[in-house]
């Protein structure tokens, strides 16, 4: 009976030589993808013209834009000692409709001015608070526990922390009629239909606070060889991309990084603010990280243990990273304190890695 009725529906019962699950569907599409400007793949001999196509390329896809010259910036507020460091807030105005909350904290004694600074970068909805070490919600409770209170770390390692509220958190969360807002999930579907992935607008934002870093507003001589990022998750993969899209980013560290693209969709783990639209048809996370050869790029996760995806972006990287002579400015840390350890070496003496070679 079960079979004259399929038939009249005009279906077929399912068999084991059937594959009807779209997830396999697209793990499959995504194992051959074509990634046309994958370094493997795109025939360019020469690695700095490599690094040259991609990034147009990158930038396109992702909706990257850097917005030039120092932003103006709004209601500046100088808030004091707050266990003991000295915090400052203000906001960078974009353009029309697009203002970012900065938070500047810096060490509350020092024996010499910081030359250096760390952009701090939360995960996924979590409000950069969390970076000196407040909470507005359990995540961001969790986020301070967990060790991601960047900016406190950075003070007291004589750094001046910048810590960027990115879209979708803290103070830009949605808001609609006074209800909560939307999901970041849904805040990155619909930028997608401006052609504006929510990475790539966590990766413009970085460079609008960075043209405002090394202005003359700043307060610190923060110069070329002086200034990283640090994010967790989703704020780790921003910083990777505008690191690999802005080359005055000296060097970043990844906690707990996302996997490859290709291999997150086999795995079901891709989600809609980790997606830049069609990128693989064009390259892959891999594919970025080289974009920022030869500057040091540190990644693990942030408790002691195997970090398998690190590891394997690591591995892929490092041939071409030693085209630059440059293999060991990629690095694994097993744990924050030796990824800190790594990262503040790199910022108070930047020559202890190799600097920039042309191949």
């Amino acid at each position: 009976m079960a079979n004259i009725m399929d038939r009249a529906h005009g279906t077929t019962p399912a068999a084991d030589d059937l594959c009807l699950d779209p997830y396999d569907m697209l793990a499959h599409v995504a194992a051959k993808a074509p990634r046309a400007l994958a370094w493997s793949r795109a025939g360019i001999a020469d690695p700095r013209r490599w690094q040259d196509a991609a990034r147009v390329k990158l930038a396109e896809l992702s909706g990257y834009g850097r917005f030039g010259g120092p932003p103006q910036v709004l209601r500046r507020e100088d808030r004091g000692t707050v266990a003991g460091l000295r915090h400052e807030s203000l906001y960078i105005r974009v353009r029309h409709a697009h203002d970012i909350p900065v938070r500047v904290i810096r060490p509350g004694t020092a024996a010499a001015p910081p030359r250096a600074a760390v952009i701090c970068l939360q995960g996924e909805g979590i409000g950069m608070c969390a970076s000196w070490g407040e909470a507005d919600s359990a995540k961001e409770a969790e986020a301070v526990q967990s060790g991601f209170d960047f900016a406190r770390e950075a003070a007291a390692r004589g750094l001046v922390a910048v810590c960027i509220e990115l879209m979708g958190a803290g103070e830009r969360r949605p808001h609609d009629g006074g209800q909560p807002g939307a999901p970041l999930r849904s805040l990155a579907v619909h930028g997608m239909l401006l052609g504006h992935s929510l990475l790539g607008q966590h990766a413009s934002d970085v460079s609008t606070a960075l043209n405002w870093v090394l202005g003359r507003d700043f307060g610190i001589a923060a110069g070329a060889g002086r200034i990283a990022v640090i994010g967790h998750n989703l704020g780790g993969a921003a910083g990777l991309l505008a690191a690999a899209l802005d080359t005055r980013i000296a060097a970043v560290a990844m906690v707990d990084p996302p996997r490859r693209f290709r291999d997150a969709i086999r795995q079901r783990a891709i989600t809609a603010e980790m997606t830049m639209p069609g990128l693989l048809r064009w390259m892959d996370l891999d594919d970025v990280l080289l974009l920022c050869a030869p500057r040091p790029v540190v990644m693990g996760p942030a408790k002691p243990g195997p970090a398998a995806d690190a590891g394997e972006l690591i591995a892929g990287g490092r041939p071409f990273y030693e085209l630059f002579e440059a293999g060991s400015a990629l690095a694994q840390a097993e744990g924050l304190a030796p990824l800190w350890g790594r990262l503040s070496a790199l910022l108070t003496d930047p020559g202890a890695e190799t600097g920039p070679k042309r191949p």
